[in-house]
């Protein structure tokens, strides 16, 4: 048996741990709560996002902090923005995402054909993307 543990990877089933903040070193934006993220690897309409390269081959246990400017929050979330931005209780300009890798496991047939048909059958993207959609 293996004592390598899984990395973050195309088509696995992440589950990650939010703090937000307005800055690196201050979580204010979340009243120091953590919020959990679970997700599928790379399933997204518009391809991989830039928070999802961040957290490429990254292990449970690891850390990241992610600098999140209002300009560029589609790039950076696309896909996850909106559940991601939920759990700010107001809209910040810039802020920062504290991101821990809680786990990284396989994910079955049917929790990728799921967040696939999720992905193609929402209404737009998330905001702004001026793909066309209806956001």
């Amino acid at each position: 048996m293996s004592t390598n543990p899984m990395r973050v990877e195309y088509l696995k089933k992440i589950s990650v741990e939010l703090e937000a903040g307005t800055s690196a070193a201050t979580m204010d934006l979340t009243d120091g709560k953590t919020h959990r993220l679970d997700f599928i690897y790379g399933v997204g309409t518009e391809g991989i996002t830039l928070f999802e390269k961040a957290i490429f081959e990254k292990c449970p246990g690891d850390e990241i902090g992610i600098a999140v400017p209002r300009n560029q929050r589609d790039d950076i979330l696309g896909h996850l923005a909106q559940e991601i931005e939920t759990m700010l209780p107001q809209q910040p300009g810039d802020f920062f995402l504290k991101t821990r890798v809680l786990s990284v496991e396989n994910a079955d047939e049917r929790e990728i054909i799921r967040a696939v048909a999720a992905g193609v059958a929402s209404d737009g993207c998330g905001g702004g993307c001026g793909c066309g959609c209806s956001c």
